[in-house]
């Protein structure tokens, strides 16, 4: 919630100049906080008299920034200062620890506008980078997209052609070694016609009617 008031682009919205909508947006919360005090005195008087500036200041700092916010710590002091302090209608102080009371205000007031300011300008960066990490996602995507459609139109192109990627390298590369990849097989194919060729010397030796007249040594059988 806090991060979406800091995000929140008041005069862009209102298409006024800035320094207007600043003290415009100022003056418009420190006037609702004055009249709800009011009201909650008619039901339960004694109420401090600073006690709803502070958020009308926080409000303020985190919807248009440390300029508002310094608008609406002066106008939140001065404002209950003349109306709710006595003697009302009147800057006067009829105690010292009035005096006491404006300036503790002024002090946490001033605190609340530089966290407040700090915390917005740091959401503002961030979201500020976020915008720009999704702009990038954003265009990465677009041109995977656009890759995988080039891909998908390319093999399409290749199958209609009739001839796939994978059946052009092979073809190529059978091509470039034809001659040599030829005399290997056959070479090979040599080898095997001379391996299946019979020995005449172990057809003898294993050939029972040669073994009987084989003659002996001397001359006779």
């Amino acid at each position: 919630m806090i991060r979406r008031l800091t995000e929140f682009d008041l005069p862009g919205r209102l298409g006024v100049p800035k320094l207007v909508a600043e003290a415009g947006l100022a003056l418009v919360l420190v006037a609702a906080a004055m009249a709800l005090r009011s009201a909650l005195e008619v039901v339960s008087p004694g109420i401090l008299p600073f006690a709803l500036s502070f958020p009308a200041v926080l409000a303020a700092t985190m919807l248009a920034g440390r300029r508002a916010g310094l608008m609406a710590l002066v106008l939140g002091g001065l404002g209950p200062w003349y109306f709710f302090v006595e003697p009302r209608f009147s800057f006067a102080a009829e105690h010292p620890s009035a005096m006491v009371n404006v300036l503790i205000y002024a002090l946490s007031a001033g605190l609340i506008v530089l966290v407040g300011d700090a915390y917005r300008g740091s959401a503002l960066r961030f979201a500020g980078e976020s915008a720009t990490q999704l702009r990038e996602r954003e265009a990465l995507l677009a041109a995977l997209r656009e890759s995988q459609a080039r891909l998908d139109l390319a093999t399409s192109a290749g199958e209609v052609g009739g001839v796939g990627l994978a059946d052009r390298h092979r073809r190529n590369d059978l091509f470039a070694r034809g001659p040599r990849h030829f005399r290997l097989h056959a070479r090979q194919a040599d080898n095997a016609r001379d391996g299946a060729r019979p020995d005449p010397s172990r057809r003898r030796r294993l050939d029972p009617g040669a073994v009987g007249t084989r003659p002996r040594p001397g001359g006779t059988r």
